[in-house]
């Protein structure tokens, strides 16, 4: 059994009311605070279950709508959207936040223990934000988890070119549908037989009809969303990128060797080398056959709990952390 709270706050990018939730243990106090980031064009009740069975691990999880995606939005226009210009940043802010206001939280609950390390989770986009949340705050944080995270593109400074044109253009709320067209290019090509297009997301067919039947999920964003989308990549994909980030955040990569924003395993390795020639304690998770979500892959018993492990990890409670295991 775990404990939920509801916590709300002005987003920074002033474009909404951020909702998240908090999941607490029930008896003991947490070894660890999770707080996760979730993906592109989805929302926080998506990671329902996985956040109850870290609970049950005897973990705090946080987890809040981030700027333009579920409650955290007040109309649907506003739906991938972080703001006229500089959301991309505003967005970080949002995240210390949702930490400051969960371990307050933590705090109330068991006022006679120590605040609990932090542990930074992201998913596909979140972990976009996550990497770049890493390198300004990693020095406060315990460790974090990135999933279904990408390599270098190098169509990401063209990309980049055109959102911004269209900003310009049409306007930074403009529902940029060719955008959207140009970030999905190439998902399903390896995918034979097609059931939908959004197999590519995962091999459990219950969990894509339910992605396809969700209102909240699979929007196209708008110009200037999709111009943050890619300034968060261009700020992320380099060796810089990984030097800049604080040695004292381990980090678990996880990605399907199928999953094409991952470029199909590369992404995830060419990450992996980056962080270990910088001297940062990492691991690399890759899942045969697994595709964008592996929280929500047919075998994601294994997964959650090769995480929990992880984290067990970090958490001081069995082993060392590995140091430069890809597996």
């Amino acid at each position: 059994m775990t404990r939920l709270l509801s916590i709300q706050f002005p987003s920074a990018t002033r474009q909404g009311t951020i909702a998240a939730n908090l999941y607490l243990p029930q008896l003991k106090p947490p070894a660890l605070l999770i707080q996760v980031i979730h993906g592109m064009a989805e929302h926080r009740l998506r990671y329902a279950e996985f956040c109850d069975y870290l609970a049950e691990q005897g973990y705090a999880v946080c987890i809040h709508d981030q700027a333009g995606h579920g409650e955290s939005v007040d109309r649907d226009e506003k739906l991938g959207y972080f703001g006229p210009h500089d959301g991309h940043d505003l967005v970080l802010d949002d995240i210390t936040e949702a930490r400051r206001q969960s371990l307050e939280r933590i705090q109330h609950e068991w006022p006679e223990t120590e605040q609990p390390p932090v542990v930074l989770f992201g998913h596909s986009m979140g972990s976009f934000i996550g990497r770049l949340y890493c390198r300004r705050y990693g020095h406060e944080l315990a460790g974090a988890v990135f999933s279904g995270t990408s390599g270098r593109n190098p169509a990401i400074p063209l990309a980049l070119w055109l959102a911004r044109r269209s900003v310009r253009k049409n306007g930074p709320l403009y529902r940029d549908h060719f955008l959207a067209g140009l970030t999905a290019r190439g998902m399903t090509a390896k995918i034979n037989p097609l059931r939908t297009p959004l197999d590519w997301l995962s091999r459990d067919e219950a969990i894509v009809d339910a992605y396809i039947a969700d209102p909240k999920c699979g929007f196209a964003f708008t110009a200037a969303g999709y111009a943050d989308l890619y300034s968060w990549l261009k700020a992320i994909s380099s060796p810089q990128w990984a030097a800049a980030l604080p040695t004292t955040c381990p980090v678990l990569l996880i990605s399907g060797s199928a999953d094409p924003v991952g470029q199909y395993g590369r992404g995830p390795r060419q990450v992996a080398r980056w962080l270990q020639a910088t001297g940062h304690q990492t691991e690399l998770r890759l899942y045969e056959g697994g595709r964008h979500e592996m929280l929500n892959e047919i075998n994601r018993t294994e997964v959650w709990q090769d995480i929990a492990d992880w984290l067990e990890c970090v958490a001081g409670r069995p082993d060392p952390i590995k140091q430069g295991g890809i597996s």
